[in-house]
């Protein structure tokens, strides 16, 4: 649900006159699928499956070593060993990848003793993984509409959510990149700033454009 959440906020605050009959009929679509999964996972959370899941948390408690445990930043960094490597151009399957191993590497470094280098990692990851959630969240708002209302040469409104898309994917992959050559250099994970800009294409519809 969080993420038809996140696409019904990004859909109302695109600014498009143009189709604002469609623009509400996407957005009456999204809800309608809200509210479908909203009732699939209250169906799913019933109280067997919320017990089952406390004698699984009560089983994982007894059997976790903290000091037996690697450490977390080690960790986390491990699980970006492949983000320094390779020059090849940054396709959409790497970036669907890097948005995982992003969250996971979070995850992981948050359990670390707080420190400087901590923090900094943390504040590198939390950006690469704003930028590919941002991205991907747009890509399947994108998808859904293209489904709903057909595809560019049928609706502007997929069309410039194509546009927005694309701009989103070019600042993924510009975040990316600045996290792979700072690895590459040896220097700390956190990336410098890479501002998203406002503006989009109006023009390219494309999406997959490195």
């Amino acid at each position: 649900m969080r993420d038809l959440d996140v696409q019904l906020a990004a859909l109302r605050s695109l600014k498009i006159p143009r189709e604002s009959r469609r623009k509400t009929q996407m957005v009456n679509h999204l809800i309608e699928l809200r509210g479908q999964q909203e009732k699939k996972l209250r169906k799913a959370v019933d109280e067997d499956a919320v017990r089952e899941i406390r004698k699984r948390l009560k089983r994982a408690s007894k059997n976790f070593n903290p000091k037996a445990s690697q450490d977390p930043l080690a960790v986390a960094s491990g699980m970006l060993e492949g983000i320094g490597r390779g020059d090849a151009p940054v396709t959409e399957a790497l970036l669907h990848k890097y948005r995982i191993l992003s969250k996971r590497a979070r995850y992981a470094a948050e359990f670390a003793e707080q420190s400087k280098e901590v923090v900094q990692f943390i504040a590198g990851i939390k950006r690469l993984q704003d930028a590919l959630g941002d991205w991907h969240d747009w890509l399947i708002l994108t998808q859904t509409a293209s489904e709903h209302l057909g595809e560019v040469r049928e609706s502007s409104l997929v069309a410039e959510l194509h546009n927005v898309t694309g701009a989103k994917f070019r600042h993924a992959v510009a975040v990316l990149s600045q996290m792979r050559g700072a690895r590459a250099a040896g220097k700390p994970t956190a990336a410098a700033h890479v501002p998203a800009h406002a503006e989009t294409p109006k023009n390219r519809p494309a999406t997959s454009a490195a």
